[in-house]
């Protein structure tokens, strides 16, 4: 039977050899608000406290976006504070860069969406990388 990962593997033996994408570096300090805006600008001016208005909005309302799942067993579900966090990959978006996001989002509690113009299985990266040469 397969292992199911948990959160202690981070802590396992093996922890300090695994991969970790730059991407997940640039996930933590967006959900920690540490983001610099000289290597990452913004088009339009940010909101003053980070968050803006959509945090208190959403305190109101809830979020559509609660990890209930009629297909899934019963849990309580999760519940995330502050402004939705959307991120987009341009050139694709490999399986390691999507558990990085999964990762932050149940590590800092805030919502993060991720978007991609192609998902890249190995098998696609190496037909890439082939048809370069």
């Amino acid at each position: 039977t397969a292992r199911r990962a948990t959160a202690h593997d981070n802590d396992s033996e093996y922890a300090s050899s695994r991969y970790v994408c730059n991407l997940k570096l640039v996930l933590e300090e967006l959900a920690n608000d540490q983001l610099s805006m000289e290597t990452y600008p913004s088009i339009l001016p940010m909101p003053a406290g980070g968050g803006g208005g959509v945090a208190s909005v959403r305190k109101k309302t809830g979020s559509a976006r609660t990890g209930h799942s009629r297909f899934k067993k019963a849990d309580k579900g999760t519940s995330f504070a502050g402004s939705r966090q959307i991120v987009f990959m341009i050139g694709g978006l490999c399986y390691s860069e999507l558990r990085a996001v999964h990762e932050t989002t149940k590590k800092c509690e805030k919502e993060i969406v991720v978007g991609s113009t192609n998902l890249i299985n190995p098998e696609d990266f190496i037909e890439n990388v082939m048809s370069l040469g």
